[in-house]
């Protein structure tokens, strides 16, 4: 099985240890800090790989796509990460608006956020319908071969959270919701393109870090204390090496 990095390990090696490259460090959460490979880190089996069982269907086309989207991006960022300003030309902005829109979708955490999300219409949808007596009735009738009361004993613990709707992961579940991530990025192409593009730098000793979700949306300078964001009204950020990251903002003048 091939291993498919969802973090390109050209842009992993902007954060490689100076003293060792080929090496970064791994922070999680109440666990001691260790050095890592960056062959091995951000990655998982055939992730990319379509499951359909279809000839006419090329089984590596998302793996192309995002090798083309890092081989158009890997010099444009190498240049950004010395540049005095950020100057890109028509080209250059949409390759690096497709590989950040790519980046910001293609992960686990991404995948797993739309699963969630899924899930949680169905739910909300099947309680409402639970919630009509007509519907209700209309169940019963279906399904003769169960009684009346087992059906509505199903339907009340449904209501109160003792059943919930599922599905079940691998095979085509994944091909699924891995067309939901590239419509997302699709839509995150023309978030971006509409946002102001800033190459901003550290000053000081404080370093910008990474992660298996690299793409990170904050507040902005003007949200209300507390208030909700997204990619759209919020600012989204993308480190490109300990010392420099691209800063997406609404407003040209966060920057000063």
């Amino acid at each position: 099985m091939a291993k498919d990095h969802y973090v390109p390990q050209f842009y992993l090696r902007n954060f490689q240890i100076p003293t060792e490259p080929g090496l970064i460090y791994l922070y999680r959460r109440n666990v001691a800090v260790r050095k890592i490979t960056i062959r091995k880190a951000a990655q998982a089996e055939d992730y990319y790989d379509l499951k359909r069982d279809d000839p006419t269907v090329d089984k590596d086309g998302v793996d192309k796509l995002m090798g083309m989207s890092e081989r158009n991006a890997a010099p444009i960022i190498q240049i950004l990460l010395t540049a005095p300003s950020l100057t890109l030309t028509e080209d250059e902005k949409s390759h690096l608006s497709w590989f950040v829109a790519l980046l910001g979708s293609r992960t686990p955490f991404i995948r797993e956020t739309i699963a969630s999300i899924q899930l949680a219409i169905r739910n909300r949808y099947i309680k409402k319908m639970l919630r009509d007596d007509q519907e209700v009735a209309a169940i019963i009738n279906e399904h003769p071969e169960q009684s009346p009361d087992s059906i509505e004993k199903a339907c009340e613990a449904f209501l109160n959270d003792e059943l919930k709707v599922t599905f079940g992961r691998g095979g085509e579940t994944e091909d699924w919701l891995m067309a939901q991530q590239l419509q997302f990025a699709n839509i995150l192409v023309d978030v971006l393109r509409n946002k102001h593009w800033n190459l901003i730098e550290t000053n000081n000793s404080l370093s910008f870090l990474t992660s298996d979700n690299p793409v990170a949306t904050m507040p902005s300078p003007f949200h209300p204390k507390g208030a909700q964001f997204g990619y759209v009204d919020g600012d989204v950020l993308l480190p490109i090496s300990p010392k420099r990251a691209l800063w997406f903002t609404n407003r040209s003048s966060q920057i000063k």
